[in-house]
């Protein structure tokens, strides 16, 4: 039955854009207490790890795994290891892989009928269809012990042990574990180095650092950024960086618990709309001068032909950038890219020694991995933990350029010499960034205000699109002006949003 999938019918299902929302009934079933224990034993040294014994493969009565996936930025070539690997440890078990490029509605009938064991995508509703009990519960999945510490008394490592705090903290609702979070990156400015380092630009700082160098690369005749105008989340990499910078942790988390709308109240709570500010007054009033003439008519595609064949220095970026420019049209081209980590604003908060604090939005950290409730659960869940094993998440790596599962990495091999983690500068400065962010944050809320699509970030849309094309316009939108119209649309629907 299930092999008939992989024929014309398999490319539906696996994106289900979460549509329910205004079906706000569907979310009373359960209490939206999300009271999982978040807490970790510490993996910091793993000299003393003992593997855990696997089961055999003969323990599975269902020995066929089919596995579908969103065959986006990050490809499926480490799929395709990890599946070829999997085989080998469990002989006689079969992985049957489905990509598809289809973004849909159909995931829940699918679910409902006659699922696949595993999808891997992004924008999966999963708190709602693990709320109606179409996906696997897999709290035990995280309790399970993956190795057991030898030198630290025999404390068993987890499978939640071992996920970033920001991979767990996104994956739990109503009280239950219902997801792994696929992927972690981190967001910032993917540039040219080889333009840097023929012009002899040096990697900026801060803010200020940051426009100064769009002056002398205007100076030299050339562009210094370039966006598609249909990406405009893009922005979010670096503005939502700016606003945990000068939020700090516990300000930024607040909004997203949800629970106070004066987090939308701007005079109350200026951090977000400060940081859009930076953003207005760098790249909007100076959009003539500092992006790519026509830009926002460009859609992702003509944009990254556009920076690989040197027409700008710089884009706003997410983990996934270099892979949608394609590793081998980088190295066709001649260049080598890297990152710029999201440059400090003045506010921005500080350590005891006097250091900017390093934080880093995911914007991409809320992909997941789910299995079905009616699918092959046994033989699922033991391929996830199969997966987090050191040697097996590492496999990712290896075929996706400076992007990581949700799993923790050891930063010193990634970014040892001749790593084989490291093919661009990219690489190595995603892994020193993930490593030395002292906050990651995925911007996820367990709130049913921001699962059911009632409340945002933006409540209206971030807005970046019309703020270039109406600039200098009559209709011109200002910072105040989308901030102010944000909050009279929450201000003025809470009480009735709060009737579930």
């Amino acid at each position: 039955m299930k092999l008939s999938k992989l024929g014309a019918c398999v490319l539906a299902g696996v994106m289900a854009i979460p549509v329910f929302a205004g079906c706000a009934g569907k979310w009373t079933e359960g209490d939206f207490n999300n009271d999982v224990d978040l807490n970790q034993n510490d993996t910091s040294d793993r000299s003393g790890w003992v593997l855990r014994e696997r089961p055999s493969a003969d323990s599975f009565a269902d020995k066929d795994l089919y596995i579908t996936y969103f065959n986006g930025g990050y490809g499926g070539a480490w799929l395709e290891e990890m599946a070829t690997t999997f085989e080998a440890d469990y002989p006689g078990v079969r992985v049957h892989l489905n990509p598809t490029n289809d973004v849909n509605t159909t995931l829940e009938v699918e679910l409902e009928e006659s699922p696949y064991d595993i999808y891997i995508s992004q924008d999966i509703a999963w708190e709602y269809l693990g709320a109606r009990g179409l996906l696997a519960d897999l709290t035990g999945l995280y309790d399970s012990v993956i190795y057991t510490d030898t030198a630290n008394g025999d404390l068993g490592i987890r499978f939640r042990d071992l996920l970033v705090p920001a991979s767990l903290a996104c994956s739990s609702y109503q009280g239950k574990y219902y997801k792994v979070a696929q992927i972690q990156g981190a967001g910032g400015i993917i540039y040219n180095k080889t333009m840097f380092d023929q012009n002899g630009w040096q990697v900026p700082e801060t803010y200020e650092q940051l426009q100064a160098l769009c002056e002398t690369i205007v100076s030299a005749g050339k562009v210094p950024f370039l966006v598609a105008g249909s990406e405009g989340y893009l922005w979010d990499s670096l503005v939502h960086d700016w606003w945990i910078q000068i939020a700090g942790q516990e300000e930024f988390s607040r909004l997203y618990a949800g629970n106070d709308k004066e987090c939308w109240n701007p005079a109350v709570y200026p951090y977000h709309k400060k940081a859009y500010q930076y953003w207005y007054d760098l790249f909007v009033r100076n959009k003539d001068r500092y992006l790519y003439p026509g830009f926002e008519g460009l859609d992702n595609l003509m944009a990254n032909s556009a920076f690989l064949n040197g027409l700008a220095a710089m884009m706003p970026a997410t983990a996934w950038s270099l892979n949608e420019l394609g590793k081998d049209m980088v190295a066709e081209v001649g260049i080598d890219v890297g990152l710029i980590p999201t440059p400090y604003v003045p506010e921005a908060k500080k350590d005891e020694n006097g250091n900017f604090i390093r934080v880093c939005y995911d914007v991409a950290g809320r992909d997941s991995i789910v299995v079905a409730e009616k699918g092959n659960k046994d033989l699922a869940t033991e391929f996830l933990k199969w997966m987090s094993e050191t040697e097996h998440a590492l496999i990712f790596p290896k075929n996706v350029s400076g992007t990581l599962m949700g799993f923790k990495y050891e930063t010193e091999t990634l970014i040892a010499e001749n790593s084989p983690y490291c093919e661009f500068t990219w690489d190595r400065d995603m892994f020193k960034l993930l490593g030395e962010a002292s906050f990651r944050s995925t911007g996820y809320s367990t709130s049913y205000l921001f699962i059911d699509k009632k409340v945002a970030d933006y409540p209206l849309g971030n807005k970046y699109l019309d703020c270039f094309t109406n600039y200098g316009k009559p209709t011109e939108l200002t910072v105040n002006k989308i901030f102010d119209d944000a909050w009279n649309e929450v201000n003025g629907h809470w009480d009735s949003w709060q009737l579930v």
